[in-house]
């Protein structure tokens, strides 16, 4: 005990101006005691809380993480339909230009082949005229239409008048086939009957 006292004497004959009585050394001890039990206190809870949000942090990462590489794998199906879409687009545009050149070839050959008919028939036409006044041949109209009949409607009259024209005119063919092997016919017995009387 005695260590202790003179141990305090000495502290308060060096500082005499904060301790003038060995008392206010003690006083100063448990302050400073307290002070620094309160000190590990605050440092002990405060270490808990790092480790918590530090715990959180962890958590946090580990999460964000996760929803990153679900996302990427998102990202990378919607990327992968969004090609199969524009593929699927492309095809779809390549056979709707495909149907449209086909239809542009299609109605190209058809007006041609309408034209071609349109022709053919004026040309019978033009014939026909001929016909009736030399054989006299009555038949259908010509023209059995308005300026309204669409394009394919008006072709296949035509050709229906342009058929009938061909078998008139392959009957006045054939007429005169007719009358041409029967003029020979009788030719030919002429000669043979003059052949005989002359022989005679």
């Amino acid at each position: 005990m005695k260590i202790y006292e003179d141990y305090l004497k000495e502290v308060q004959e060096q500082y005499p101006d904060e301790f003038t009585e060995m008392t206010d050394i003690l006083n100063r001890y448990d302050t400073l005691k307290k002070t620094n039990t309160n000190l590990m206190d605050e440092n002990h809870n405060l270490q808990k809380e790092l480790d918590r949000l530090t715990s959180e942090i962890g958590i946090y990462e580990r999460d964000k993480t996760n929803d990153i590489l679900r996302l990427n794998n998102e990202i990378a199906e919607l990327q992968k339909e969004l090609e199969r879409t524009e593929d699927e687009k492309n095809r779809k545009q390549k056979n709707v230009e495909d149907r449209i050149k086909n239809d542009r070839i299609q109605n190209k050959q058809l007006s041609q082949v309408v034209m071609a008919i349109n022709n053919l028939y004026w040309k019978c036409k033009e014939q026909r005229k001929g016909l009736q006044l030399r054989f006299e041949a009555e038949g259908t109209e010509l023209e059995p239409y308005g300026d309204d009949i669409k394009p394919l409607e008006k072709a296949e009259k035509q050709l229906t008048i342009i058929g009938e024209f061909i078998d008139r005119y392959q009957g006045i063919l054939d007429t005169l086939v007719e009358h041409t092997q029967a003029d020979n016919s009788t030719k030919k017995f002429s000669t043979q009957g003059y052949t005989k009387q002359s022989y005679h």
